[in-house]
């Protein structure tokens, strides 16, 4: 039996219930094993940013080291990029958020995972790609598995269609979010069990 803990906070919202449940069930059918359990940690809301979950000030009133602690998976996925590159954080600020994640989870002797978000439709977020660069350079750098979606939900035609009020993805996007997932985290997995 193997955990996988989501500390994802996604723009304004919550991941899909319909998305996790899906990771979970892929999981579970890869490896025929349903104690496979996939735990949603996810805060909502504009205050949710990497530096507002660490320390405790996303919603969970407590601050990320608290978190982990209860958190009962050897595989703990962080998707922030959309809030922290509207909320006027640096670059350079985001890269030592990501560290510092990094650092957290190792430390909780867990697996951490960094996964983009994925793209907006809005004007608001012109900085989103350099976040995202500054994920895929800190997931390279520091040698941690990386959940590439930002790219590949734009490589899909009419993404921007797919997307409620500019940044809610659809069950279409949302399909194609999980299989990314899992493609990246379905290995750790087995890792994990020993397959």
């Amino acid at each position: 039996m193997a955990g996988v803990a989501n500390a994802y906070a996604w723009s304004f919202s919550r991941v899909s219930p319909d998305e996790a449940d899906a990771l979970q069930m892929l999981l579970q059918g890869a490896s025929n094993d349903t104690g496979i359990t996939l735990g949603n940690n996810a805060r909502g809301g504009t205050a949710s940013s990497l530096m507002n979950m660490l320390d405790g000030m996303d919603g969970s009133g407590a601050p990320f080291t608290a978190i982990l602690a209860e958190i009962p998976a050897p595989i703990v996925t962080d998707n922030h990029a959309v809030n922290d590159a509207l909320s006027g954080e640096t670059l350079a600020d985001y890269s030592g958020y990501l560290a510092q994640y990094m650092a957290d989870v190792l430390a909780a002797g867990e697996i951490p995972v960094l996964e983009e978000p994925g793209p907006v439709c809005d004007r608001q977020h012109p900085m989103l790609p350099q976040y995202i660069q500054a994920m895929d350079a800190a997931a390279a750098q520091y040698g941690v598995a990386l959940v590439r979606q930002y790219a590949y939900s734009q490589s899909n035609t009419g993404w921007c269609s797919h997307m409620a009020q500019s940044f809610y993805s659809d069950a279409c996007i949302d399909s194609l979010k999980v299989k990314q997932e899992h493609a990246v985290v379905g290995p750790l997995v087995k890792t994990i069990l020993g397959e």
